[in-house]
């Protein structure tokens, strides 16, 4: 079996696309801690600390539990970043060789970073829903919550294994040859 001693060592420049998506990341990472402390002196002492399936409110805990959803979108934001560094490391789900090394590595660096931006919005809307529900806003996260971030989860795995696919055979996206966004 291959590893990554065997594939090439190329590392594909970040494309604007993924530049983005570390900004956009970072930028609602500060902004979640920011909502907290904005409105941290309106905040009663009890607010929910877990939602069930159905996103009903289920358990509650001091308002310093707000802080848990920031603290660990960070340190997972900060892993994802360091990660999206080294595509070269990551399991493929198809031989990688020198004429499909760019595209993988940049295809696969691309699903790391919208998933890290998928999962800090999923933390932030967690955290500024349970602001509101304290707040006196809202009652829950809603019954679609869960079905809604599964359906993008999967949608944007769908398309990396989509499009690897495409890109493993050779062939090109739409009418145009593969390139590199900028």
């Amino acid at each position: 079996m291959p590893g990554t001693n065997d594939r090439p060592d190329v590392n594909p420049k970040y494309t604007a696309v993924q530049k983005a998506m570390v900004a956009a990341s970072i930028a609602l990472l500060l902004f979640h801690f920011g909502i907290i402390t904005l409105y941290w002196a309106s905040l009663p002492e009890k607010v929910v600390s877990h939602y069930g399936l159905a996103g009903k409110p289920d358990a509650w805990r001091s308002r310093g539990s707000l802080w848990a959803l920031p603290l660990i979108s960070l340190v997972q934001c900060l892993i994802m970043i360091l990660l999206s560094l080294v595509p070269r490391s990551y399991n493929y789900p198809f031989r990688i060789t020198t004429e499909n090394a760019l595209r993988q590595y940049s295809l696969a660096r691309s699903l790391i970073l919208f998933i890290n931006f998928e999962i800090v919005t999923l933390f932030f809307y967690i955290t500024w829903s349970t602001i509101r529900i304290a707040l006196g806003q809202a009652t829950e996260l809603g019954p679609l919550f869960i079905a809604v971030f599964l359906g993008i989860l999967m949608g944007t795995i769908g398309a990396y294994f989509y499009l690897a696919r495409k890109y493993k055979l050779g062939k090109t996206i739409g009418h145009e040859p593969y390139q590199p966004l900028p």
